[in-house]
Order: C-alpha cells, then structure tokens, then sequence
C-alpha cells in the first residue's frame, strides 16, 4: 500500500511541472549552407514514359556559390526504378547543387549500377521541390536524369525541368541565404 501511494504522489508531482513541450520553438537563421535531404516514391518521367521509382538524397554546399551555376557539394543518392526490363538500381556523389527559395538542382555521378540502368561515370541531374509540410500542403516535386558527368564543380545550372508530384516521401530544401 506505501508503493502505491508514493507512485501516486510521484505520478501526481510530475503533472504539476510543467512540461518542456510547452517551450516556444524558433528555428532562427538555420544552418548557414544550402542543402537537399530526403526521400520520395513515385513515377520517374522519362522520353520513354513514367515508371515506378524511389529516391533519395542528401547533399549540401561544401564551397562559394556561383550565382547561377550553385556551389559545388558533397553527398550521396540513390535510387530504384522499376523498368519493363526489370528493376534498375543506382547510386552516387552528389557533386554540385543550386538552392533557390524551395527548390535545389543537384548533379552527381553515378558510382554503383545494378540491373538497366546507368553505368557507373555517368551523371545525373535533379531537380527537387519541397511544398512544405503537413496535411495542407500540395506533394513535394521530383525529376531526375541522365547526363554527362559533372565537373566537381559549381556546374548545376537552374533548369526549370518539369517535375511530378511524389506520391510519398519528402523533401527538405534549404536555402541559407545569399
């Protein structure tokens, strides 16, 4: 009977403190270089037609940005496209990205290959579009392709690529500043 009371008095003094959710949160200035993380599912569009695919990403500025051209960057993706042929798998380095309000261009190269897809030394190029967050907000945007390698450098010029709405997942887009 003493165990019981004693949980009561320590369970009815824990609810007279008040809780740390009650703190206001500030995000402030956030980090101080651009950057691109995440994860979507959903059609990759292609010349050939849209397929079922799953990317992710995560890449920041590591070096100046070149207005127009981005910063170069350091970082990885992946990603997994489900061709008639049978599933491709791809990953890489992301070797430069382009962060302007919500939206980023990331260019990479292409490091491992599995099934019909790219072969490793080939680029890429992405464009990611973050829509916000929450119930209320319209899907991210994503489109991804091939394209020659990179050259380490700020070399992802914005390019208003069409993209498709993810049907999962999504993405953050960070833009410091100028």
């Amino acid at each position: 009977m003493r165990r019981l009371a004693i949980a009561a008095l320590v369970s009815a003094s824990a609810l007279a403190v008040p809780a740390v959710a009650d703190a206001t949160h500030n995000n402030g200035a956030g980090p101080q270089e651009d950057f691109v993380v995440g994860s979507t599912r959903g059609p990759l569009v292609t010349p050939f037609g849209a397929f079922p695919a799953e990317n992710h990403v995560n890449a920041r500025a590591i070096g100046p940005e070149v207005p127009g051209l981005g910063a170069p960057a350091e970082g990885w993706f992946w990603a997994r496209v489900d061709f008639p042929l049978g599933p491709a798998e791809f990953r890489g380095r992301v070797r430069c990205i382009n962060v302007v309000g919500n939206q980023s261009i990331t260019r990479g190269v292409v490091t491992q290959s599995e099934g019909p897809g790219l072969p490793v030394g080939s680029g890429t190029i992405a464009r990611h579009i973050d829509n916000g967050e929450g119930a209320g907000a319209p899907p991210d945007e994503f489109v991804g392709m091939p394209t020659a390698p990179p050259s380490g450098g700020a070399d992802c010029p914005l390019a208003p690529f069409p993209t498709a709405p993810v049907d999962q997942g999504n993405l953050v887009v960070h833009d410091a500043g100028p």
